[in-house]
């Protein structure tokens, strides 16, 4: 296995308790348990499972798809958690993952226009598409030195100047 993507995300199904507000005492602690257990918990699981194939690889990758927002609050204190928990772990398999050819790096794009997202009515030029996201982990999958980001969280936007991609629309959107 020469590359691993973990993309999954939970907090937000609708089988949830609703929360009466954006803070954490008013929010069910259902959400706390969704966000970690499909975040966190999967991504770890998964790549653990994963590790018997990816130490065959001569040059494995693994990405773990998160939120950065340095300096700032990411949404909810439960989300903004389990997202810093990725990259944190992201950090920490690196630093593990160093005498391998594994590695791995916490991917950030910005406000995605998921079937979801256009549902909600939020798809605006402000959203980028899945296809850009896409664009990063390939441009990674071909660089010959990518363990020079191991350990850290990238912005898709970032990523989009250094290796000179677009999204669909030809456009690099911002960082989020």
């Amino acid at each position: 296995m020469d590359l691993l993507v973990n993309c999954v995300f939970g907090g937000s199904e609708s089988h949830l308790p609703s929360g009466t507000g954006r803070r954490f005492w008013e929010r069910p602690p259902e959400h706390w348990d969704a966000m970690m257990s499909a975040g966190p918990k999967a991504y770890l699981w998964t790549i653990r499972a994963a590790m018997p194939l990816l130490q065959q690889s001569p040059a494995a990758l693994v990405i773990n798809v998160t939120s950065f927002t340095p300096d700032q609050v990411a949404g909810n204190l439960y989300y903004d958690l389990a997202m810093q928990t990725i990259n944190r772990m992201t950090h920490v398999m690196a630093q593990e993952l160093a005498q391998t050819t594994i590695s791995v790096i916490a991917l950030c794009p910005g406000f995605m226009r998921t079937e979801r997202v256009v549902d909600a009515g939020f798809a605006s030029a402000a959203t980028e598409s899945t296809t850009y996201i896409g664009r990063a982990v390939t441009a990674l999958m071909a660089d010959d030195d990518v363990s020079r980001y191991s350990g850290q969280a990238i912005f898709v936007a970032d990523l989009a100047k250094t290796y000179h991609f677009t999204d669909q629309d030809g456009t690099q959107p911002l960082p989020f």
